[in-house]
């Protein structure tokens, strides 16, 4: 599981602005985009290895281990799993039906970080990824962080070596006490990470009451809490937003479920607040004009939804969804010539053949209409 959101330091302008700070990393930006463009291509060109061969094992599993002292046994046994874990180019590739695009390049705490979106049908994500120089001189991926998770690979490497040296009392004495909260309770953090997304709300709820304050402090706790919540209904995810904002005040990373319960809630203005948050904490995305659209056309804003959609639909042209939008928008305003337009470009461009288009609801006035009739016949006649 991996995650991504980034706090950015404010800055005291003067009339002139401080000179900037070299990458503790020596990578430079050129570099950097080179890399993140190398990914994305190898991606939209079906190849996992694209990802997978980049990713720095030893960089997360010296990172992850820290201060643990892991057996060479131990260690090696570790590494396995991480580099299998790790392995996931073929999620990200466009034979999985992912929109897999890099973003931006950002410079954070002296480190190269690349953001890039992930689009599927059934959702969407940011994924961040850390650059490092490796000694021969490559430049490789050493983290990655999830925003809709709340956490960087190796935080939950963390947790999985506390596991392996948690019985061991030697070491475990030397442990703070957060990873010693971390090392008794990795199964529950585990279970509650099943049961949040997949199981029953109610038990994820029950799960979290058993954990230790200090772990409660944990933004993966956190975010899987809400994750449950949303599940049990507006009171309790207005409630588990309260907690999270107490326990971690000004962490934007909330958001990302927070854009999608709200929306199916029917809080179609704070779910906007929280797409407004997404954009602001990921530096931008023209995508996030979509879902923008949608609240917008639930609203009944049929002009505001529409000028999001073209945006989307123009900065985005390789996904279908901000298309899609705009047809629902015109069957609204009964454009029945726009509405002919807007499906004849998406069959070109995406190869959707639209069909039995009579017994949809939605379409019920367009399929009255000549220009819809005029279409039928013109495919008879082919």
């Amino acid at each position: 599981m991996i995650k991504l959101l980034l706090a950015v330091a404010s800055l005291l302008f003067s009339h002139q602005a401080p000179p900037a700070q070299p990458p503790a990393d020596g990578i430079t930006e050129k570099e950097a985009i080179e890399f993140a463009r190398l990914i994305e291509q190898g991606l939209l060109d079906g190849k996992p290895e694209a990802f997978d061969s980049v990713i720095d094992s030893e960089a997360i599993v010296e990172e992850s281990t820290r201060g643990l002292e892991l057996t060479s046994r131990e260690r090696a046994a570790f590494g396995r799993g991480v580099t299998k874990g790790s392995a996931l180019g073929k999620s990200f590739d466009s034979k999985s039906g992912s929109s897999f695009r890099f973003l931006r390049q950002r410079l954070v705490d002296g480190k190269r970080q690349l953001v890039f979106r992930h689009f599927r049908t059934e959702g969407f994500n940011y994924q961040e990824f850390r650059l490092g120089r490796k000694p021969t001189g490559e430049i490789r991926i050493v983290d990655v962080f999830s925003h809709l998770n709340g956490e960087w690979t190796t935080a939950q490497g963390r947790r999985m070596a506390l596991s392996i040296v948690a019985d061991d009392p030697t070491r475990r004495g030397k442990l703070q006490r957060r990873d010693v909260d971390l090392a008794e309770h990795f199964e529950a953090i585990q279970k509650l990470n099943l049961v949040a997304l997949n199981g029953n709300p109610a038990e994820a709820q029950a799960i979290y009451d058993s954990l230790p304050d200090t772990l409660k402090q944990e933004k993966i706790v956190q975010m899987l809490k809400l994750q449950a919540a949303r599940r049990l209904g507006p009171a309790e995810f207005v409630k588990a937003e309260e907690e999270f904002n107490r326990r971690l005040p000004g962490d934007a990373s909330k958001d990302m479920i927070g854009m999608y319960a709200h929306y199916h809630k029917g809080e179609y203005e704070r779910s906007i607040k929280c797409i407004d948050s997404v954009d602001s904490s990921i530096g931008g995305d023209p995508l996030l004009e979509f879902f923008r659209g949608n609240a917008y056309l639930k609203m009944g804003k049929l002009d505001q939804a529409k000028r999001a959609g073209q945006k989307a639909t123009r900065e985005v042209p390789y996904i279908l969804e901000p298309r899609a939008l705009l047809v629902s928008i015109s069957l609204k305003e009964k454009g029945h010539t726009e509405t002919l337009a807007l499906l004849l470009a998406i069959e070109r461009d995406f190869g959707v053949v639209f069909e039995n288009l009579e017994s949809n609801k939605e379409y019920a006035e367009f399929v009255k209409s000549n220009e819809y009739r005029d279409w039928m016949k013109s495919r008879a006649s082919k």
